[in-house]
């Protein structure tokens, strides 16, 4: 039986990957590259040089994985939530329930808001001069406008 749904949670996990693998590998190309000219993967930072509200995710998830807890907490809060999405889209592999689909959308839900309204604290208290909510002055808008 367990044996069963491990089985069932991996090829669903599998199927996942092969049908969205052809769009994960250019988008990583283009982070790499925007890494590369810009020295930043956000988009809207390197566009209009202001921060989104998920900035600061990636160097958090590096350091929430390495055991470094407490720089993680300080480029993003929430990462630690990050591991119920991750377990509960695992388990509605598993379980084609609507109930698990219903409670993963409404965390998830919860989890953007959230980020946004730290988001709005942080902007107030932290920007323009600390990271991850800093300033990005060599912004494309600033470039054009000049």
């Amino acid at each position: 039986m367990f044996k069963q749904k491990f089985i069932t949670i991996f090829k669903g996990i599998k199927n996942d990957l092969k049908n969205y693998f052809i769009g994960f590998i250019p988008a990583l190309i283009i982070l790499f590259i925007f890494n590369y000219i810009f020295g930043q993967v956000c988009l809207l930072k390197i566009v209009t040089g202001f921060p989104c509200p998920f900035c600061g995710y990636t160097r958090a998830v590096f350091y929430f994985m390495s055991g470094n807890f407490k720089v993680s907490f300080y480029f993003q809060p929430l990462t630690a939530l990050l591991i119920p999405i991750i377990i509960m889209y695992i388990i509605s592999k598993a379980y084609n329930k609507t109930i698990i689909h219903k409670i993963l959308k409404i965390y998830i839900l919860t989890f953007i808001l959230s980020n946004f309204i730290i988001y709005v604290y942080r902007m107030t208290y932290m920007f323009p001069n600390i990271p991850p909510l800093d300033y990005f002055t060599q912004n494309l808008m600033s470039l054009i406008h000049k």
